[in-house]
């Protein structure tokens, strides 16, 4: 049953018309962090830093991997259904287990509100958070 939503959601978030494959390739174009203060505010986002990063979203193992340094591995253990936001963005939101076994979100968003039309990954912990811009590799 996950695999099966996690699919659908891949698939509605990337656009892509093509169901034989089952790794779905991005790449990252830039990042931004931010993280909470001492009361537990969350501060501004940092300006976007350029970085090119490979993303794969592994339907068979419902996995998202970031081809960082140290590797992001987050396994989703949750999903909520996909809807669009007041700005009419498209927004999927997944809880997920890291690699070490740490709770975060995943979230995905098609800023259709923004100029450019660009995707995010939005990775959040209790006290850091960060996003990356992506567009997909299954295009090119």
């Amino acid at each position: 049953m996950k695999k099966t939503l996690f699919l659908t959601i891949t698939l509605l978030f990337l656009g892509l018309v093509t169901s034989s494959a089952q790794i779905y390739r991005l790449r990252t174009t830039a990042y931004a962090v931010r993280s909470t203060d001492e009361n537990g505010t969350w501060d501004e986002w940092s300006d976007w830093t350029d970085i090119s990063l490979l993303v794969t979203l592994d339907i068979d193992n419902v996995r998202v991997t970031v081809y960082s340094d140290p590797k992001e591995v987050y396994d989703v253990i949750d999903s909520e259904e996909g809807y669009v936001d007041d700005d009419g963005d498209t927004v999927y939101k997944f809880t997920c287990l890291d690699k070490d076994g740490v709770e975060c979100g995943v979230k995905f968003i098609q800023r259709e509100s923004q100029e450019d039309k660009r995707e995010e990954i939005y990775i959040t912990y209790d006290d850091v958070a960060w996003v990356y811009k992506v567009y997909s590799l299954e295009d090119e």
